[in-house]
């Protein structure tokens, strides 16, 4: 699902299955600039996210990077 498709520069996606939501963020530019950054909530557990990844760039083909999880979910 396409969560803000007004927004042309950062693009919000959302994925659910049965047991997980995951937020995805990607800062469509170009490279260097561009970035994503994906967080994963357990839908009947948890209110917060319990893990988020940031890409830094795709040009530079890093892995993902664990990072804190923010403390609210986005929408």
């Amino acid at each position: 699902n396409i969560v803000l498709p007004h927004i042309m520069v950062v693009m919000y996606y959302l994925f659910f299955s049965e047991d997980w939501e995951m937020g995805l963020r990607w800062h469509v530019t170009i490279p260097p600039y561009d970035w994503a950054e994906i967080y994963l909530r357990h839908r009947t557990t948890e209110v917060s996210p319990t893990y988020a990844f940031k890409i830094s760039s795709l040009e530079a083909q890093d892995e993902p990077q664990a990072v804190e999880p923010e403390e609210m979910v986005w929408r």
